[in-house]
């Protein structure tokens, strides 16, 4: 278990492309458990491929329940947020993800590998802050 007081709470945002979200939340469930308490939420009701965990729908009261605001594509716009929550633009856009279904394959697995990728870099930077809060003390 990590050594700070809770998980981090984090959406993950999709502006356009609600599949980037569902693969970054499913991500943070596999990777990163331990450290983050993750959802997803996209700006557009779309359905997702089979075995995507369907984001919800976007409400700016999500804001007031996280700590850290993902937008996973440049469609997500800049807001104000509620004090305490931090933005991170970690785009997985990658060619081919407005293929047709049966193109689409390749893309999937291009923006998957990027979103596993990001997460464990998360995942990283809080064990070193963990780390350097245990030299602390």
């Amino acid at each position: 278990m990590s050594g700070f007081k809770r998980r981090a709470r984090v959406l993950f945002l999709a502006g356009r492309y609600p599949v980037l979200a569902a693969q970054a939340l499913l991500a943070g469930r596999e990777l990163a458990g331990e450290w983050l308490e993750c959802r997803a939420a996209s700006m557009i009701n779309a359905p997702v491929p089979a075995g995507l965990p369907q984001p919800e729908n976007w409400s700016p009261d999500l804001l007031q329940q996280v700590d850290l605001l993902v937008a996973v594509d440049d469609d997500v716009p800049q807001w104000v947020l509620p004090a305490g929550v931090q933005r991170r633009n970690y785009s997985f856009v990658v060619a081919g993800l407005d293929a047709r279904p049966d193109d689409l394959a390749a893309a999937l697995r291009q923006s998957d590998a990027k979103a596993r990728q990001r997460v464990m870099g998360m995942v990283g930077g809080m064990r070193l802050l963990q780390n350097a809060a245990a030299e602390d003390t």
